[in-house]
This record gives C-alpha cells, structure tokens and sequence, in this order.
C-alpha cells in the first residue's frame, strides 16, 4: 500500500472545510451569476470534466463579485470530489 503524500493532511483539512450542507447551498446558486461570471464558471467546469491541470486567477475592483464566483467554483468542484485550493497574496483574500 502506498503513503499518503507528505503534506495530505493540509489536504484533507481544507476538503474538511465545508460541510455538505454549505457546498450544497453555494452549488446551487449557479443561476444567479452574471453573464461574465458564467462564462468562467463554465470554462473552468469545462477544464475540470476534461482532467484538464490549471490554475485561475480571479482579478477585479471590489465588489465585483470574485469571492462569490469562487465560492460556487470550489463547492461545485469538491461536490464532484475535486481537490480544490484557493490561494490569496493578501490575508483578507485568503480568509474570504
């Protein structure tokens, strides 16, 4: 049998995160992107069903609905049993 990889509790904690619940709740709320939003949504589903290796960056003034946007990303993503992380060069970032 082969060991987990050096760092896979960090893993496993951040899959923790959510409850089912909470990644319900975000997954369905799909239908009240806006167009822009939606678009990348799709793309990035796309990718995903493909197996296809990315990293997004989501950039914007505030308010323009990036926490939001990722927020259904990452539920959507680990409702299908996707290993999702988000990074942020800001502390504010990361803890949104």
């Amino acid at each position: 049998m082969s060991e987990a990889p050096e760092n896979w509790d960090v893993v496993q904690e951040e899959m923790s995160r959510y409850s089912d619940e909470d990644l319900q709740q975000w997954s369905g709320r799909v239908n009240e992107l806006n167009r822009e939003q939606l678009s990348h949504f799709r793309r990035v589903m796309h990718d995903i069903q493909q197996k296809t290796p990315a990293c997004y960056f989501l950039k914007g003034r505030p308010g323009r609905g990036k926490t939001f946007l990722s927020n259904i990303l990452v539920a959507t993503a680990r409702q299908n049993h996707k290993v999702v992380t988000v990074c942020s060069p800001t502390a504010k970032g990361a803890l949104n």
